[in-house]
């Protein structure tokens, strides 16, 4: 799979555990493992890549990417 950019459909408040992000290109993508991390921003842009064995969501504005899995 190629790394996808899109944005978040809605306000974006961080990882808290079990988070689920909708994308404007119509994907769900939902928070893979524990990782809580609180950053507010409205729509920010997303990179979704793989890393490793897994797919890791990097939010514009944050350090730290948020491991994910496709919902949808």
């Amino acid at each position: 799979m190629q790394d996808i950019e899109s944005q978040i459909k809605e306000d974006f408040n961080g990882a808290g555990g079990e988070t689920l992000y909708r994308l404007t290109n119509g994907q769900v993508w939902k928070q893979s493992r524990y990782l809580y991390q609180y950053h507010y921003a409205y729509r920010p842009q997303v990179r979704i890549v793989h890393e490793g064995n897994e797919y890791v969501m990097h939010v514009q504005g944050m350090s730290n990417g948020i491991p994910v899995r496709k919902i949808r």
